[in-house]
């Protein structure tokens, strides 16, 4: 199945996850937790996009 990236903000996030709540848990409870899983990777980059890289200066 072909995945898809969309672009939302936390407003939108939050709306959506608050709609699939109040579906039957164990029809959404997978999509749930990707969203989550996402966005948690996403918030823990930096504003650019780029990982953080650490360099030792001597």
């Amino acid at each position: 199945m072909k995945d898809f990236k969309l672009s939302l903000n936390l407003n939108e996030v939050n709306m959506i996850i608050k709609a699939l709540s109040n579906l039957p848990y164990n029809q959404v409870n997978e999509i749930i937790s990707k969203i989550h899983a996402q966005a948690q990777e996403q918030l823990s980059m930096p504003a650019n996009g780029q990982e953080k890289t650490i360099t030792e200066h001597n």
